[in-house]
């Protein structure tokens, strides 16, 4: 962030978060049973969302 150019504070606010579970497959094969080798739980939401585009593109910190 250039010290120049000071960004204003962004507040989100999320009144129905969720849990985003995400899974790993070694591979997918049609019409078999496929097991995960690893799961994730994140935080999630759409305020929750928007927070992490926002930084990941660097536009707050």
């Amino acid at each position: 962030m250039n010290a120049h150019h000071a960004t204003p504070p962004i507040a989100t606010l999320t009144l129905n978060p969720c849990l985003d579970v995400s899974y790993e497959f070694p591979t997918l094969v049609p019409d078999q049973k496929v097991r995960a080798d690893h799961n994730c739980y994140d935080p999630g939401g759409n305020g929750l969302n928007v927070e992490r585009a926002l930084k990941s593109s660097n536009f707050v910190e």
